[in-house]
């Protein structure tokens, strides 16, 4: 089935099917079942920053859930960290061919996994974040792997350079778009765009694989 591309708001993109059903296959088949793929472990998936300029340790913003997960890097910074990297970004190059772009520079591509937490719930989200801090316009795209919930949440908000949000001193951010984890969907938005990951509730997990990556026109 061929990919569709909806234009949801401002430079917010979905895509149905951004890759072939085979492809979306073999990479449940690589990431799930007896595969001994190597998974990492990670703390909390929100950003460890938030807590380095406050004594606080809670969040302003209750709909915050603040747990660990597991990860995977394939690229960081211009170099190669898996032997899975060539394979996954394949995914990256149906992005440039579906929205006619180039790749001038990817900054990181990464999988994470996450299982079912304790308390949370359809309300409750990740910290809100932006991968890093750039001050030139970079894409954020995040591939599903399987049907899944714990919707990725976008907001309003959009990172300014001395202006960063914080949830432990500030009031929750406004969501613009939400979406549910489905096999072959992806969307793609500014990676200036303050957006959180989730814990899924109803499935046993959810995985998400995620690129950071400069863009031009093709």
């Amino acid at each position: 089935m061929a990919c569709q591309t909806i234009n949801v708001k401002e430079e917010i993109f979905s895509f149905h099917n951004i890759i072939p059903a085979e492809f979306q296959q073999e990479i449940v088949n690589c990431l799930t079942g007896e595969n001994n793929f190597p998974w990492y472990l990670i703390d909390r998936i929100g950003h460890k920053d938030y807590f380095n300029n406050t004594d606080s340790q809670v969040y302003l913003d209750k709909n915050i859930s603040d747990y660990g997960g597991l990860y995977h890097m394939l690229y960081d910074e211009g170099v190669s960290r898996s032997e899975y990297c060539d394979f996954f970004m394949q995914i990256l190059d149906s992005y440039c061919q579906i929205m006619n772009k180039s790749i001038s520079k990817v900054h990181r591509a990464r999988i994470r996994y996450t299982h079912p937490v304790p308390h949370h719930n359809f309300i409750k989200y990740a910290a809100p974040h932006i991968d890093f801090n750039s001050d030139v316009d970079f894409t954020t795209l995040i591939y599903y792997v399987d049907i899944s919930d714990g919707d990725t949440i976008l907001f309003d908000k959009k990172h300014i350079p001395g202006q960063e949000y914080n949830p432990i001193l500030q009031e929750p951010l406004t969501q613009v778009y939400t979406h549910t984890p489905n096999r072959g969907e992806a969307i793609a938005f500014s990676g200036h765009r303050y957006h959180s990951g989730n814990y899924p509730i109803e499935h046993g997990r959810r995985i998400v694989i995620n690129f950071d990556f400069i863009e031009n026109d093709a």
